[in-house]
């Protein structure tokens, strides 16, 4: 199933009702010049000159449907709905990688968003998708392609922001949870993918299911080969945006919904220091905040993975606000 359209409005407003409790997305109304360097501080003030042209990207795992009999009604897919549209009107995001909807979810998705949202991407061999959406009124899209792996792929859109003129290059991508060869494979498959792109701003995100070498956890988590796959999608030109931002990162330093030691969703804040959840922006992109949203709608979490938020600024880092933007053609 392959989506490139505009669609409509239909449930917006019953599913924007709801109101999300405990955020971790700053609010940034002060900056304390005490709690930085001199050097620091004026990078901030320099960036926050161009705060209008912040462009807000979410990576937000919705998690599929396919073990809904498992969950408590409350956490199963028709109930989940409205949270995660009320969780991503939220958020607000200029472009938004969504990752695990099998067709009919993605639908439902499609169908309850506002219409100034486009999407672009096709469902997987397994049925899942890993697309992007992306706020037309705002961009224009340039180029689009749907690379297909043995059971994954990669959904990519260059977008031209029409406040700026500037054209980047965006990435969506879902790993492999089970098999850890199939997420070796295809992160150099994706690395490969990255290199033809490398004269132009890149933005990549996904559920990298990324568990560190942490033999100290080896009751909770499956595979210890996630800082490898990170390293290997992060290359020589991207950084990790949570790493590399002005501002700082917020909320848990776990994107998961479990308890720590427990592994189970939905119950807290995620296991320290495992973080699935990315987004990797090459160096000439300027990074603000990183937040991993712990926000709730209705007392409950949306997914069973909590989305993360990056604000960024495409003309790069502070110093090169100007900078040119390549002409990005298909690749």
């Amino acid at each position: 199933m392959k989506y490139l359209h505009v669609f409509s409005l239909l449930l917006l407003f019953s599913f924007c009702d709801a109101v999300v409790q405990e955020s971790s997305l700053p609010v940034i109304e002060h900056i304390d010049s005490t709690k930085y360097s001199t050097r620091h501080y004026q990078e901030i003030m320099d960036a926050l000159e161009h705060k209008e042209d912040t462009v807000r990207v979410v990576t937000f795992n919705t998690l599929f449907d396919k073990f809904d009999d498992r969950y408590v009604e409350s956490y199963r897919w028709p109930q989940r709905l409205p949270r995660v549209v009320e969780m991503i009107c939220y958020l607000n995001p200029d472009v938004l990688g969504v990752q695990e909807p099998y067709n009919h979810q993605l639908n439902d998705l499609i169908n309850s968003l506002p219409e100034r949202y486009c999407y672009f991407g096709e469902a997987y061999e397994s049925g899942l998708n890993a697309g992007i959406f992306y706020n037309q009124e705002r961009f224009e899209l340039v180029d689009s392609k749907m690379y297909q792996f043995k059971k994954n792929g990669l959904a990519y859109v260059a977008l031209k922001d029409k406040k700026t003129g500037r054209v980047a290059a965006y990435f969506n991508t879902y790993l492999p949870f089970t098999t850890i060869n199939e997420r070796e494979t295809n992160s150099i498959l994706i690395s490969d993918i990255l290199e033809k792109f490398s004269d132009v701003p890149t933005i990549m995100m996904g559920d990298l299911n990324t568990f560190p070498n942490r033999p100290d956890l080896s009751a909770s988590i499956p595979a210890y080969d996630g800082d490898r796959v990170l390293a290997r999608l992060k290359g020589d030109r991207l950084v990790d945006a949570r790493e590399n931002n002005l501002l700082g990162h917020y909320g848990p330093i776990g994107s998961f919904t479990n308890e720590f030691p427990s592994i189970e969703p939905f119950e807290g804040y995620g296991t320290p220091g495992v973080i699935l959840d990315h987004i990797l922006v090459s160096k000439d992109i300027g990074v603000l905040t990183h937040t991993i949203e712990c926000g709730k709608v209705d007392g409950h979490f949306p997914s069973d993975h909590m989305p993360l938020v990056v604000d960024i600024l495409l003309g790069g880092p502070p110093g090169t606000m100007n900078g040119t933007t390549s002409t990005l053609l298909s690749k």
